[in-house]
């Protein structure tokens, strides 16, 4: 008899982290599930993993996480698929409560959860940004979800047809092609850890509003092709909202900067010049503010 869910787990590092992410699978108040490692061009042989029989452990070369998570749904024989970072935890009623909400209603694509953020201890540092969101949503550019927190049924894979690998911030682009044809549910219990330490943080604003307008920018030729201009209208709006977001963290990151130091003035510099690239409504709106703290 096939699961009832398959945790995709894409890893290329191995390690005590993956091993804590297939704990917490384990640990789950809902039993029927099973899993895929992918070990996309880890040296952990994972000898131990394998010994349990509801859980394979696929070997591959170096493709990135995108293949890794394909490759991963093409072996899940569950009903609904999650893709869980090897570096995140669930906690034990994640899944009861997902498919809880998903079962019954096959409008329902996806269900995400509330999540927060620790760090390498698993110690709390800040509450997660889930929220209740929809396509109209996703198109301003509200992403308001984590991708390890996503429990997506198996139709819904189908009708996109997994991650795109030509894609950069291939999440976002996955969500919104999900979202268009299907309805997302969110459950606002914070179920899941997400892990930050070096190898996630990227901080940088102008690589960050670089992803998303290319995902985006894609999708906008898309609508154009089939002429969905009420969607056209929102999704430009979006692509402001992303300038203007990655503008106002370009000007938190100038007023952090040290003013003391050279070093500190160049990336004040740095990323005034950016806030002001993207976004001159963003920085007219903080001036003040930028001003004021800069006294101090």
């Amino acid at each position: 008899m096939s699961p009832l869910v398959t945790v995709v787990i894409s890893t290329h590092f191995g390690g005590r982290f993956v091993r804590e992410a297939v704990e917490s699978v384990r640990g789950q108040t809902l039993e029927d599930w099973e899993i895929k490692v992918v070990c996309d061009g880890c040296d952990d042989k994972m000898a131990d993993l394998r010994k349990d029989p509801r859980i394979e452990v696929i070997a591959q070369r170096r493709s990135g996480v995108s293949i890794a998570r394909n490759v991963g749904y093409s072996a899940s024989a569950g009903r609904y698929i999650t893709f869980l970072d090897h570096d995140d935890v669930m906690f034990p009623g994640k899944l009861q409560a997902q498919v809880a909400a998903m079962e019954g209603d096959p409008g329902i694509g996806l269900c995400h959860t509330q999540f927060e953020q620790v760090d390498t201890e698993r110690n709390y540092l800040v509450a997660g940004h889930g929220a209740d969101i929809q396509y109209r949503d996703l198109l301003l550019c509200h992403f308001s979800l984590l991708m390890s927190t996503v429990l997506v049924s198996r139709a819904a894979m189908e009708s996109v047809g997994g991650f795109d690998p030509k894609t950069i911030a291939e999440d976002i682009d996955f969500v919104l092609k999900v979202s268009r044809g299907f309805r997302l549910a969110f459950v606002p219990t914070v179920l899941l850890q997400y892990r930050r330490h070096t190898m996630n943080i990227s901080g940088d604003p102008w690589v960050q509003f670089q992803e998303v307008d290319y995902v985006l920018t894609g999708y906008r030729r898309y609508l154009e092709r089939i002429g969905e201009h009420e969607s056209l209208a929102l999704l430009d709006q979006g692509r402001l909202n992303n300038r203007r977001t990655n503008a106002e963290i370009a000007i938190l990151r100038a007023r952090s900067a040290d003013r003391n130091s050279a070093a500190g003035l160049a990336d004040m510099a740095k990323n005034l010049a950016l806030a002001f690239h993207l976004s001159r409504p963003a920085v007219r709106a903080n001036a003040r503010e930028f001003i004021e703290a800069r006294r101090h």
